[in-house]
């Protein structure tokens, strides 16, 4: 399992349609830097049909690419259908380096209990994520623990 490895891209895409039952996407997402072989391909695809994905420029979507605790959560906060909280992030020193984009999905995980900080006082946001934060935290969503 290794749970202190950093987890990829593609393998939290993989474990957000996993979750989701592995259902078909109509179409393929077309991204040029995964082949339709590769064991996430599909993942991607219904990742991208669901709004989840939308890639990282250029066509692409850098599965390979480490994943950083703001792409996993604002990733789940898509997944979950964007329903915004307001919450105030200010007790955690860095919540000014949260990026544009995951602001909102910060909010929304953090008032939700499903990630709590890597200490009580930080978040990281741009701090890559292992497999073992990235399972706490999807079992959290998922209300498995």
């Amino acid at each position: 399992y290794d749970p202190a490895r950093t987890l990829t891209r593609a393998e939290w895409v993989t474990m957000l349609w996993r979750a989701s039952g592995s259902p078909a996407a109509s179409a393929s997402a077309g991204f040029t830097d995964v082949k339709s072989t590769d064991f996430f391909a599909p993942a991607f695809d219904w990742a991208f049909e669901q709004g989840i994905v939308a890639g990282v420029g250029d066509g692409k979507a850098a599965p390979a690419m480490l994943l950083t605790r703001e792409q996993m959560v604002t990733m789940l906060y898509r997944y979950d259908g964007k329903n915004q909280t307001d919450f105030d992030l200010s007790a955690f020193t860095d919540s000014d380096t949260v990026s544009y984009f995951a602001y909102d999905a910060f909010e929304w995980a953090v008032a939700n209990g499903y990630v709590n900080g890597t200490t009580d006082t930080t978040l990281e946001p741009q701090a890559t994520t292992n497999r073992a934060q990235a399972a706490t935290i999807l079992a959290n969503y998922l209300g498995l623990i």
